[in-house]
């Protein structure tokens, strides 16, 4: 969440030079205020955000392609393999496995084992593609991007077309919204379920509360910066990703999925 708010804040600096706080406090309220109105308007919202998202990206992918298409053919043609790419590799795709306990509650949805896999299929070149084609735009500008906190920002200065700047920045903050929302919503969801489990039900202040404390704790972090918060954090966080989720679903998870198969009717 730190992450999310610190990238809004410094996307309101370099594109409209609002102060740094703007971007992040205007992206924790608007966040604040899609929690609090549930799973119906989230779920809208995340599914009409990413059709937006999708247009923008294929569109600033072509015209990058058009622009830039000699030093991308030549950046991806050079070779150039540093040490330790593997590991980051491997980190990153960890990390990522972070925001699966985030869309549960979207799963409910999910009637059918044929459904089940569906989507599961569907959802890594969902989230990829959008990715992919960002890094073939990005490898023309390497390696001086590497030291912009916010590639996209380069790109889009570069391209000269403010208007468009505006745009796409407009729909990567409602991204930013989206993943934000979703973490917090999913946070709610499982402490909910802990009371379901219970045969009790959540009370009604604890979903606000909780809320607002992962608000504030996100805007106090955020003030490190997203270069530092990447830096210091990921790593660490992937690690700890993997042991505590992903190991422990991969085998008691899956020896207790075949019990309770084996032990149906």
């Amino acid at each position: 969440l730190a992450v999310i708010g610190s990238a809004a804040g410094t996307f309101l600096l370099e594109t409209f030079g609002l102060p740094y706080w703007a971007g992040v406090v205007g992206l924790l309220v608007t966040i604040g205020f899609l929690v609090f109105r549930g799973t119906g308007t989230i779920e809208r919202f995340f599914s009409s955000w990413s059709f937006l998202l999708y247009g923008v990206y294929i569109v600033f992918f072509a015209w990058s392609i058009s622009r830039f298409g000699g030093s991308i053919g030549a950046a991806l043609g050079s070779g150039e393999v540093r040490e330790g790419w593997a590991l980051s590799g491997f980190q990153y795709g960890v990390l990522q496995l972070s925001l699966v306990p985030a869309m549960l509650f979207a799963t409910r949805h999910i009637r059918r084992r044929r459904e089940a896999l569906w989507a599961g299929a569907l959802t890594g070149p969902i989230a990829m593609i959008p990715a992919i084609l960002f890094f073939v735009a990005m490898s023309g500008q390497y390696p001086g991007i590497l030291d912009r906190p916010v590639p996209a920002n380069h790109l889009l200065e570069l391209l000269g077309s403010r208007g468009f700047q505006i745009a796409f920045q407009v729909v990567l903050f409602g991204t930013l919204i989206e993943s934000g929302t979703g973490l917090i919503h999913a946070f709610n969801e499982r402490i909910a379920g802990v009371f379901a489990a219970r045969e009790a039900r959540m009370p009604t202040v604890v979903r606000p509360t909780v809320a607002v404390i992962l608000l504030v704790l996100a805007s106090a972090l955020s003030r490190f910066g997203i270069i530092d918060l990447i830096a210091t954090g990921f790593g660490a966080l992937s690690w700890a990703f993997l042991f505590i989720f992903v190991l422990p679903l991969l085998t008691i998870g899956m020896v207790r999925l075949r019990k309770r198969a084996s032990a149906a009717p």
